[in-house]
């Protein structure tokens, strides 16, 4: 049985571009890095859904309304969704909670005795009054 030099030498070469593949991957692996939020930024995320939470309003997703809880539960799953590329309360309103991804529609926020604002004006606005308090306890 007779091999050709091309069959006897396709292993060898296999191996060398795995070799390969993986120095590529340790090489580059460090300019990957995934952006994750610290710890203040977590506390800022972790107050935002508090408040959708506990808010009396009705969140207006893809032209349907939605409870607080189930607003909550969507940004919550958004965001875990998109953990690593969030390192900033801001990021997390625009990726998570800003609008849909799918039907580019953004989200709106009606409140009791308010006009309709945007998900993003109105998640913002609270990011802005947590941070003045937070300076202020400071």
């Amino acid at each position: 049985m007779t091999h050709s030099l091309s069959t006897l030498l396709r292993p060898r070469l296999k191996k060398q571009l795995g070799v390969l593949l993986v120095s590529a991957t340790l090489l580059t692996a460090p300019l990957l890095s995934f952006a994750e939020p610290d710890a203040k930024t977590q506390s800022e995320i972790t107050q935002l859904l508090q408040f959708i939470g506990h808010s009396d309003c009705s969140f207006i997703r893809n032209n349907k309304n939605h409870d607080a809880d189930e607003a909550v539960e969507h940004i919550q799953k958004k965001y875990e969704h998109f953990y690593e590329d969030i390192d900033t309360a801001e990021k997390f309103i625009e990726v998570s909670a800003t609008g849909s991804l799918i039907s580019r529609k953004p989200y709106y926020i009606d409140c009791p005795g308010q006009e309709r604002q945007t998900s993003s004006a109105w998640l913002n606005s609270q990011l802005a009054e947590i941070r003045a308090k937070s300076k202020s306890d400071s």
